[in-house]
């Protein structure tokens, strides 16, 4: 019966947690690294107890590295990125990229979306603009132009079209956005930029 009851508790911690997550828009804050971490934490049931305590201290944990994380998306976006094309060069952020595996098998691929999510949040950050919701984020806003049947979509930061291979081109909308991205790109890899960007 203790077991039983204790297999209970640890269920309920876990859909709590990833409740919580989930509606309180604090994953909205964590980059695509975090975001990964944590499903994996709540689909292996490694999450602490659901106390005040922990909710408060695990909130202002991952608020207070928000910042942390900000530059870490815009990190792990360029790293993905692939430097068989000529749009994507390897030392900044161009005004196109090639995102490679957007889809997989013909269906939206959550860990790029997640990454286009970051570059989505750095851009709305450096445009003073609210945070967007993760519940709305790439994912959604790539699979509901799939149900209409079409093959690009776009948003205040950038164009997006997507091909048979899977592969999107991403176009930017604003360079003096890239820039700034380009900046952070600078920070991290001081000798890899071109002097203009820094």
């Amino acid at each position: 019966r203790d077991e039983a009851e204790a297999a209970m508790v640890r269920l309920i911690d876990v859909r709590g947690w990833d409740y919580l997550l989930s509606e309180s828009g604090l994953r909205t804050f964590m980059d695509a690294k975090a975001r990964d971490q944590w499903s994996n934490q709540i689909a292996e049931g490694d999450v602490p107890e659901l106390t005040a305590a922990n909710i408060e201290a695990t909130f202002a944990q991952l608020y207070g590295a928000r910042g942390d994380m900000f530059e870490r998306g815009v990190l792990q976006c360029f790293r993905r990125l692939s430097w068989d094309y000529k749009t994507n060069q390897p030392f900044k952020f161009g005004k196109r990229i090639i995102v490679k595996y957007l889809l997989s098998q013909g269906s939206t691929n959550h860990r790029t979306t997640d990454e286009l999510d970051d570059l989505i949040r750095v851009f709305s950050v450096l445009d003073r603009q609210p945070e967007p919701d993760h519940r709305h984020g790439a994912y959604c806003l790539i699979a509901d132009a799939q149900r209409a049947r079409h093959t690009e979509v776009e948003n205040a930061y950038f164009h997006l079209r997507w091909f048979k291979n899977g592969n999107g081109h991403l176009t930017f909308k604003r360079t003096d956005l890239v820039e700034q991205l380009n900046k952070i790109l600078a920070k991290h890899y001081p000798n890899a930029l071109a002097s203009e960007a820094r």
